[in-house]
């Protein structure tokens, strides 16, 4: 095999996965600058590596992840569900040394990029790392919390955080957290500094069985949780909004994230399909599974003509950070086919963060963001091949540059 120099490649391999198009089958890819040059099929023109049976596809993309959780060796206990695991969550975070977060983050997007994550949405709490070039892209949003108005300086300082992290090289959005964490006083604000700055925004709907009732009597277990932790405002009434209300909010930001949605009502999925144009669902199957014991209804999602794309949560309710485990659990369960889940993966991870340009799928002018597979065994079916458990992550390149495992 004659190894062409590393800046000008091209890698020939049983399959091709391209995404929007057909498969190439024993295709190749050319790369060049860091740029996707070409795609063919057949031998390639010049020298080439040969991965023969490899499958090659685009770099996953985990559209939802809270990467500060990443140093934890094994998920928090999820007995009890989300109303029980909330707390230990919050018990980890007071127990944390807050030196060690940013630590954390560099050792999840090593991991991410490892399990051939090449574009991620990160919820962001606290000060980020440098950004390095071989890093994945990386959507920061900025998590929002408060059952009390949204000062003047509140909002300054948030501003000034996507500032900063903006000017560090990253993309930013805006994640108000979740319609039990956040009065609906602050929905106005928020949506209106996303559209402004055209930015992203992400929140979790629909996670619990009990959410929408909460919103809507602001009574039950949820306040006695709040209440614990002296958030709830005793000398004034608090005003929620419900799934729907924050999904009309959602759908003004350039790109809306449905972060779960588990628990929609036919009502709310409606607000959702009919604000299709700029809203995706977000969906974390083993986090979900773990927390409320059931997966994720995509086929509601899908049926009511929503794009659908894929996250991993933390490692607080999952036990590492591969996209590929959330593949095969979804066709496993036989939710979706392997061609859609990959989709959802990939193309549509892309779009729901907003870099459907930059990413998502492979095509000349694109970047050479890219994840080479290798099935255990030679096959005539590429997209059942990889959401074979046997199937690992050989080799994952980003801007074309080899970043994680070998092409030998």
């Amino acid at each position: 095999m004659i190894r062409p120099r590393a800046e000008c490649l091209r890698i020939r391999c049983r399959w091709i996965l391209p995404i929007g198009r057909p498969a190439l089958e024993s295709g190749w890819i050319g790369i060049s600058g860091g740029i996707v040059t070409s795609l063919g099929q057949g031998i390639p023109p010049g020298p080439f590596i040969d991965l023969e049976d490899a499958i090659i596809v685009p770099g996953f993309v985990n559209a939802h992840t809270h990467l500060e959780f990443s140093n934890l060796q094994s998920p928090l206990d999820t007995s009890g569900g989300l109303l029980a695991w909330i707390p230990r969550v919050v018990a980890m975070r007071r127990q944390r040394d807050p030196h060690t977060v940013c630590d954390a983050i560099t050792k999840g997007i090593e991991e991410s990029l490892a399990a051939g994550v090449t574009a991620i949405g990160d919820i962001v709490t606290t000060e980020y790392p440098t950004k390095k070039s071989t890093d994945p892209q990386i959507v920061c949003l900025q998590e929002v919390l408060g059952l009390s108005p949204l000062s003047a300086s509140r909002i300054q300082t948030m501003r000034t955080r996507l500032a900063s992290l903006r000017s560090a090289g990253y993309r930013v959005g805006i994640s108000p957290h979740a319609p039990y964490s956040l009065s609906w006083t602050n929905s106005h604000s928020l949506c209106t500094e996303a559209s402004k700055h055209s930015m992203v925004m992400a929140m979790h709907l629909g996670e619990g069985p009990l959410e929408e009732e909460f919103t809507k009597t602001s009574s039950g277990p949820w306040k006695d949780l709040l209440q614990q932790y002296d958030v709830w405002p005793l000398d004034r009434v608090v005003r929620l909004g419900t799934a729907a209300d924050w999904i009309m909010r959602l759908s003004k930001a350039p790109r809306g994230m449905i972060v779960h949605g588990t628990f929609f009502d036919d009502v709310t999925l409606g607000q959702a399909s009919r604000r299709r144009k700029t809203l995706c669902v977000v969906v974390c199957p083993r986090t979900t599974n773990r927390l409320s014991d059931r997966l994720p209804p995509i086929q509601r999602f899908l049926a009511a003509g929503l794009r659908v794309a894929l996250g991993t949560d933390s490692r607080a309710s999952n036990p590492d950070l591969s996209i590929l485990r959330e593949i095969e659990l979804l066709v496993s369960s036989g939710l979706v086919s392997p061609k859609q889940a990959i989709s959802m993966a990939t193309h549509n991870g892309a779009w729901a963060l907003g870099l459907e340009r930059t990413c998502g799928i492979l095509a000349p002018g694109r970047p050479a963001d890219v994840v080479v597979l290798q099935p255990e065994k030679k096959t005539g079916e590429p997209y059942s091949a990889i959401v074979d458990p046997s199937t690992i992550v050989r080799a994952v390149l980003r801007k074309g540059r080899l970043v994680s495992g070998s092409l030998d």
